[in-house]
C-alpha cells in the first residue's frame, strides 16, 4: 500500500487556543467525554499506523429534476441516516435558491418539497409517521 504520511493531533492545544471547553466539544460533537480525554492526551498514536476505513470526498452530481425529487422522497425522512438526510436537505435548499432566479416554474414546484420531511410532500403518503416535530421539520440531532 502507498504511504500517505501521518497526522499529529494536538487537540488540547487547539481547544485552548480557540477557547473551546472539552465538555462543550463533547456535548456538541457527540463524543463521550472519556474518549475525548484520550484524544486530548494524544491516545490516537495507537491507531496512527492504521489505514482509514473511509474518506470524505467531494462529489458533483447531475441529473433530471424529477429524479432529484425522487431522491428527496427517499432521503428526507427521520428513518434515513442523519448525514444523508442533512446533505440532501442542503442540496435541496441550494437547488431551490438557484431556481428562484433561473426557472420560476420549477421554483414554484420545488417549494412544495421544501417544507420538511417527505411526509410533508404533496404526492407522498407516509406509512410510518415519526410523530415528533424535529423529524418532520428535519431538525433532529440523531
Amino acid at each position: 500500500m502507498e504511504e500517505w504520511g501521518q497526522v499529529n493531533l494536538k487537540l488540547d492545544e487547539f481547544l485552548k487556543s480557540h477557547k473551546i471547553s472539552r465538555s462543550s466539544l463533547s456535548r456538541n460533537g457527540q463524543i463521550h467525554y472519556k474518549q475525548l480525554i484520550k484524544y486530548c492526551n494524544n491516545d490516537m498514536k495507537k491507531v496512527s499506523k492504521c489505514y482509514p476505513q473511509g474518506e470524505l470526498i467531494l462529489i458533483s452530481e447531475c441529473g433530471k429534476y424529477d429524479d432529484f425529487i425522487l431522491k428527496c422522497m427517499e432521503r428526507l425522512c427521520t428513518h434515513a441516516q442523519l448525514e444523508i438526510m442533512l446533505q440532501t436537505k442542503l442540496t435541496l435548499d441550494e437547488y431551490r435558491e438557484y431556481l428562484k432566479d433561473s426557472n420560476k416554474e420549477l421554483y414554484k414546484d420545488i417549494c412544495k418539497y421544501s417544507k420538511g420531511a417527505r411526509c410533508t410532500f404533496p404526492n407522498y403518503k407516509c406509512m410510518e409517521k415519526c410523530y415528533f416535530k424535529e423529524g418532520v421539520l428535519l431538525t433532529r440531532d440523531i
